[in-house]
């Protein structure tokens, strides 16, 4: 497993494809990954991105050394064994670019067996076309829950960490995951090669968890495989790093972080998470713990509290009361209080699917 070596990658990717559909692309190499959410180039975007294949050609600028240092800067960090590998590749196009990934990769960390894989945050919209040029391909969505990870930042936020994420557009990429899960799984092909893992699930009963995620990779159980201790870090380091913005744990899965965000995260990110999460987190099993009616106060709140802050990336609007009315008026058409056209469902929830499964969820988010 590689950790976090091909976001550069996907981004190149995302480039061609917007250039494909548009005749053009302005944004550049440091754009984040999309949500997709409240427009309307970006939905058909993502629309775009879900019905291609790999067969795209890299643009000339990428094969050259461009995408490859780009990737270099980005495998410093977790998976630097692998840096060596990737002037062997020499591809034309997205597909056989990442085949020849996966061919040197297996050759340099000599793995023995036939699976072998990646670790990246927030690409699920790219696994149709990842399917399609390699049926044998497997995908595992890892949720955990929103208002966990918001207090792991604040905590990396308290702690001088700079590189945090801007948390509307954590939360709706956390959201994406959900909604492209609830169009996957629906899918006749895709149904069968993907598979949801929860973190609470993991830390609460690990081997139960495992033993039922390798069942369906056609797997066997083998103990090494929870035993943190046999794993191997490719990092600088040769232990693997604690991944933890409170402590650090190099050895064993705890289970007590998993209500720790109680303690820590202010009751202004809570309701954020909330009001854009909610009705998702009901449908994977988080409940939503704020009392109702609900109020909107916390948005000054909230709005003092991100006023001076310095994010890593952002995909949000940078205009925050606006942002809101649009997660409220999201809210409020789950809710049946508001009819939209198709044009405006496909930017607030994808496809007409999700909001039909959004309101199977029975509560409201908002004061009536």
């Amino acid at each position: 497993m590689a950790c976090d070596p091909l976001l550069p990658w996907f981004k190149s990717l995302r480039n061609a494809i917007r250039k494909k559909t548009f005749g053009y692309d302005r944004h550049g190499d440091n754009e984040p990954l999309l949500d997709y959410y409240f427009n309307k180039k970006n939905n058909e975007l993502l629309e775009s991105i879900l019905k291609t294949d790999l067969k795209i050609q890299i643009p000339k600028e990428d094969q050259s050394e461009n995408l490859n240092k780009r990737i270099s800067k980005r495998m410093e960090a977790e998976c630097c064994d692998l840096i060596s590998i990737l002037p062997n590749i020499q591809k034309s196009n997205y597909g056989d670019w990442i085949n020849d990934f996966f061919h040197y990769m297996k050759q340099i960390r000599k793995i023995q067996g036939s699976i072998m894989g990646i670790k990246e945050p927030w690409i699920s919209e790219f696994f149709p076309a990842l399917l399609k040029n390699d049926n044998s391909s497997r995908f595992i969505i890892i949720f955990r829950d929103p208002r966990a990870v918001l207090a792991s930042m604040f905590k990396a936020d308290m702690n001088g960490y700079e590189k945090i994420g801007q948390p509307l557009s954590v939360l709706r990429h956390w959201r994406k995951q959900a909604n492209l899960f609830s169009i996957y799984r629906k899918d006749t092909e895709l149904s069968s090669k993907i598979h949801m893992l929860r973190y609470e699930d993991l830390v609460n009963d690990p081997i139960s968890t495992i033993k039922q995620l390798i069942h369906e990779l056609d797997l066997n159980f083998e103990s090494p495989m929870i035993d943190t201790d046999s794993f191997t870090g490719y990092s600088e380091s040769a232990t693997p790093p604690g991944n933890s913005s409170y402590e650090t744990i190099k050895s064993g899965i705890q289970k007590w972080p998993i209500d720790r965000w109680r303690d820590t995260l202010p009751g202004h990110l809570t309701q954020l998470c909330e009001l854009v999460c909610g009705q998702e987190m009901i449908e994977l099993g988080y409940p939503i713990e704020i009392m109702e009616p609900r109020q909107l106060s916390w948005i000054n709140e909230y709005e003092l509290w991100e006023k001076n802050k310095k994010f890593s990336w952002r995909t949000d609007r940078q205009d925050l009361l606006p942002d809101i009315a649009l997660e409220i008026l999201r809210q409020e058409v789950i809710e049946g209080k508001k009819i939209v056209d198709d044009s405006l469902v496909r930017q607030l929830f994808y496809k007409h699917e999700v909001l039909k499964d959004l309101q199977k969820v029975k509560k409201s988010l908002i004061s009536p």
